[in-house]
């Protein structure tokens, strides 16, 4: 009886902070849209958090790919990863396109 209640406390916590992380990641991304929009006006804040919302529900809201491996903590590496790639393109290419002439 102790442990089934302990996991439905638990259960709920898990909830809240769920619910509490998915609103802050909200309020971030509402500020990068419009960084000067409703920062002071608690009613705009919560009204912008519901069109969100409204907008995930109807598939109009698309969240991005991360990739996990490309780890760049300075610009230097990001285009040095950025460069590779331009290479390794260039090099498909020209191998790709190629055509031997034979009479």
């Amino acid at each position: 009886d102790q442990t089934e209640r302990k996991r439905l406390r638990n259960a709920k916590k898990s909830a809240r902070r769920k619910a509490r992380k998915e609103k802050l990641a909200d309020e971030k991304l509402i500020s990068r849209l419009q960084p000067g929009l409703g920062l002071n006006n608690p009613y705009e804040k919560r009204k912008m958090r519901e069109e969100l919302s409204m907008a995930r529900a109807s598939g109009k809201v698309t969240t991005g790919e991360i990739d996990m491996d490309a780890n760049f903590n300075t610009s230097a590496k990001f285009f040095q990863k950025m460069q590779e790639n331009v290479q390794d393109e260039i090099r498909g290419e020209s191998d790709g396109g190629k055509k031997s002439k034979g009479g």
